[in-house]
């Protein structure tokens, strides 16, 4: 059967009133809150801590799935034992639920070597972050209140095993940010609802701790010495380029998406 866990981070609205409504006719929703905002990453937490199934999966808000999604996607890691994650196909969707044209592709790493795989997840989008994944493989994560812990979970991960693609199904992932600047996506970061970066070092150095942690977790895992160091070796090169890339990439959709939203409104 499947659990709805719901951690409540200290909301304003009526989310209390109507998730212990919802918890009253419904005996597989569980429902915790926070009296005060404890930043994203606690919350995130928290919702982890409390799973007790097979798969898990952190579900947005303001996202849409496909009614066949969890169990395509659960069939894809029932077939593939060495898969850790499966998620669907990606759909863009504004503020109102209409779609735009922004793409983002995903890759199916079965077949890689573990050095590709791993690169495949380096260079790849963070949705699969928010897809199905292994319980107890995720458990063993840390979610640190740091920018860029997305990237360094999945970094982990794909040493433990694939990421598959459920081509059957997708969800729609809603951008509603008025953000234009990868800059205003870090002051977002550093805010009291998210209370990342929030130390003197990330306030002026928000990606500081993330190359120190995705170090940290390749060393510690069971790979052998050989296969660390070849990694190593190729992230001491990825991650300055990767940040310029991602940056001018973050800059640029905006500025298109900008520049497109006179015409889908025709």
């Amino acid at each position: 059967q499947t659990e709805v866990i719901i951690s409540d981070n200290a909301s304003t609205d009526e989310t209390e009133s109507i998730c212990r409504r919802y918890c009253l006719s419904h005996s597989q929703i569980r429902y915790n809150r926070f009296e005060e905002n404890v930043g994203v990453s606690a919350n995130f937490a928290r919702v982890l801590s409390e799973a007790q199934g097979k798969y898990f999966i952190w579900a947005s808000g303001h996202d849409l799935w496909d009614s066949n999604y969890l169990h395509e996607c659960g069939s894809m890691l029932d077939q593939n034992p060495d898969a850790i994650v499966a998620f669907g196909t990606t759909r863009w969707i504004d503020a109102e639920g209409q779609p735009f044209p922004r793409i983002t592709g995903w890759c199916d790493t079965r077949g890689m070597s573990i050095i590709g795989r791993y690169f495949a997840a380096f260079w790849g989008n963070m949705n699969p972050v928010i897809a199905l994944i292994r319980t107890n493989n995720l458990q063993k994560q840390k979610i640190d209140d740091m920018v860029g812990v997305d990237l360094a979970i999945l970094l982990s991960l794909v040493l433990h095993g694939d990421f598959v693609h459920a081509h059957r199904t997708g969800w729609c992932r809603r951008e509603f940010r008025k953000e234009v600047h990868y800059e205003q996506k870090l002051e977002r970061y550093r805010s009291a609802d998210y209370a990342l970066s929030s130390s003197w070092v990330g306030r002026y150095f928000p990606l500081a701790r993330l190359p120190v942690r995705i170090v940290s977790d390749l060393f510690g895992s069971g790979l052998p010495l050989s296969q660390k160091l070849m990694i190593m070796m190729i992230l001491l090169f990825s991650l300055p380029i990767k940040y310029i890339v991602d940056k001018a990439q973050k800059n640029g959709a905006k500025t298109s998406q900008s520049h497109q939203t006179p015409k889908q409104s025709l």
